[in-house]
């Protein structure tokens, strides 16, 4: 008789979960920046792509990244793209002092980049014309860089020599440029705040205040004195010529009658004078003149005597 037997055996199966790891979206960033890429998952280890096994990865240039992450024996691996763009470059330059008029235009141009001033405008470029902090924004793509520039703009001195001038030989004229806190050139590299004008010519002056330079000129013309002689005091007789004579070429005349000639005849005792006035110069000269009167005398009428 055959007996019957019989056998059995029994296996736990664990089946453990798979560790979740997420490192996010694919990311871009500006250079200098930095990302944490964090792979925390409670009892894992963790192999990163350069064979690191922190949790964390701090990520600064370009490139996929990814880890594994085991836990129990299971491992999960997850992979991110980031991407680091360029900063743009942006240099306004030192803080500068400058004169009102200059010209100075601050440039921000980088390729391809936005712009944004102080004032709102948007060009790559801005002209400066007033004292100020002058500042831009550049954006690249999602990278933005700030500079900024104080600027002071210093006003010209203000000089003024005068319209030009005509005067007459034997005068001078002093011409005055003084500035407060200002340096002085004149033509002749004199460096006074005023220079005295003798001679026929034109005349200018550097007026320098706080690096900036106004120039101005004058032209001073010296005409020439008409030369006027009548002689030296004279005595005539009654009836004798004496024609005085103030001729000068151009020339204007007033005599001490108001008479207009160049020449006046004298009749009488007394002072003779006249202004000679050629463009805007005048001279005068005077002679007192004796008229003596001729003696009277009077033989009487014809006579007839007898000898002895």
């Amino acid at each position: 008789t055959l007996s019957t037997y019989s056998s059995s055996d029994a296996i736990n199966v664990i089946m453990n979960p798979n560790p979740t790891v997420d490192l996010g979206a694919d990311v871009t960033l500006c250079d200098g920046d930095q990302i944490i890429l964090n792979a925390t998952t409670a009892g894992a280890t963790y192999s990163w792509q350069d064979n690191s096994s922190a949790p964390t990865f701090t990520a600064t240039t370009t490139g996929t990244y990814d880890v594994d992450v085991t836990v129990n024996g299971c491992t999960t691996n997850d992979a991110i793209n980031v991407t680091f763009n360029p900063v743009p470059s942006v240099d306004l330059g030192l803080d500068a002092t400058i004169c009102d008029g200059d010209p100075l235009q601050l440039d921000a141009t980088v390729a391809g980049a936005s712009y944004i001033w102080q004032d709102g405008s948007t060009n790559a470029t801005f002209d400066v014309t007033v004292t100020g902090t002058y500042d831009v924004d550049v954006t690249l793509g999602t990278c933005s860089a700030s500079d900024a520039i104080n600027v002071t703009v210093n006003p010209d001195p203000t000089v003024d020599l005068g319209t030009d001038v005509a005067l007459c030989d034997g005068d001078q004229i002093i011409l005055n440029a003084t500035t407060a806190g200002a340096t002085y050139s004149w033509q002749d590299n004199s460096s006074a705040p005023t220079f005295t004008a003798t001679t026929t010519g034109t005349y200018d002056v550097d007026v320098t205040v706080n690096g900036c330079t106004t120039n101005d000129a004058i032209n001073v013309i010296f005409n020439p004195m008409p030369s006027v002689d009548l002689g030296l005091d004279a005595t005539i007789c009654d009836g004798d010529p004496l024609q005085l004579d103030a001729s000068v070429a151009g020339a204007m005349y007033i005599w001490q009658d108001g008479s207009t000639s160049a020449t006046f005849d004298v009749t009488t005792t007394g002072t003779y004078e006249v202004d000679v006035t050629l463009g805007t110069c005048s001279s005068s000269d005077a002679i007192n003149v004796i008229v003596n009167p001729n003696p009277t005398v009077d033989l009487g009428a014809d006579v007839t005597l007898c000898d002895g």
